[in-house]
């Protein structure tokens, strides 16, 4: 049986449960401190909480709102990195920060009070999820991650069968992120080995939290589609609307990372039913 967790922090979790903000931020906290505790190294900065407007200084237009995350080393890569060939070279580390430190979560208690947590389809991310954040096409990668779990690769093995795409797929992908320009080989740009093999042997350390109610998926998509792709559900919490009470359902847009155009779904609490549509039409994942 595959670890979904790497932690059982979250294990006792069910799709629609109801937790106060404080809750969730605990759960999260938890596990980074988890992690200081295993050895795992440090890096970043010295922040390790969310922010909140009543307590920082919080800069929209800072990097990291003006207070740079503690995150830790969580997998690597380094005694098989090639860095002497453009291209062929592997990100040596994977590295995992918890979600809300250096997330801005002003209003707790005031403009909106619980997470909710749900575990969306898998099977949606695997058949219509083909972008992440600055990758316009992971159809390649998702071929990648099916041949690996096919074969039950380890690492060596998994280094190999990524040159042998290398260079069947040598094209090469240019894109902004905060510092500057980025190039690298199309296929596996912007979605990295290591937060694959780490997932794939250890579970996944932080369910996906979005601090919005109506509109998710800019980030998060990594761990979606990999963890869809090991054969799981994707955990996620998001803002519980404060006016949940009067509403029978609510509306979630999609950011477009699909193959199919205008991704919606709806959350009917007393039902506990999640529906999905595309362009208002609903989609059945059961074909």
């Amino acid at each position: 049986m595959k670890k979904r967790f790497y932690f059982d922090t979250f294990e006792h979790l069910k799709s629609f449960d109801i937790l106060k903000g404080e809750e969730v931020i605990d759960l999260y906290l938890k596990n980074h401190l988890l992690l200081g505790k295993e050895g795992h190294d440090k890096h970043g900065g010295d922040n390790a909480e969310p922010l909140f407007d009543t307590k920082h200084n919080i800069d929209p237009k800072a990097f990291w709102n003006g207070y740079s995350p503690a995150y830790y080393e969580i997998e690597s890569f380094k005694d098989y990195s090639d860095k002497g060939r453009k291209g062929i070279t592997y990100s040596a580390d994977a590295f995992a920060k918890a979600d809300v430190v250096s997330m801005d979560l002003s209003g707790l208690n005031e403009t909106w009070t619980h997470f909710i947590y749900f575990e969306l389809p898998g099977k949606f991310f695997v058949n219509y999820q083909d972008k992440v954040h600055s990758n316009p096409n992971i159809n390649i990668f998702k071929k990648f991650v099916n041949s690996v779990l096919e074969k039950d690769l380890n690492k060596q093995e998994i280094i190999r069968l990524a040159e042998i795409y290398d260079k069947r797929y040598p094209e090469f992908i240019t894109y902004d992120n905060y510092f500057g320009k980025d190039e690298h080989i199309a296929w596996r740009a912007d979605i990295e080995l290591t937060q694959l093999l780490s997932i794939k042997e250890s579970g996944l350390i932080y369910p996906i939290l979005y601090p919005q109610t109506h509109a998710i998926f800019k980030r998060g998509t990594h761990r979606a589609i990999i963890h869809a792709l090991l054969g799981f559900d994707v955990p996620i919490f998001m803002q519980l609307p404060i006016d949940i009470e009067s509403k029978s359902e609510w509306k979630v847009e999609m950011a477009d990372m699909f193959s199919i155009p205008d991704v919606t779904f709806t959350v009917n609490v007393k039902n506990k039913e999640i529906k999905f549509f595309t362009q208002n039409i609903e989609i059945d994942l059961n074909e």
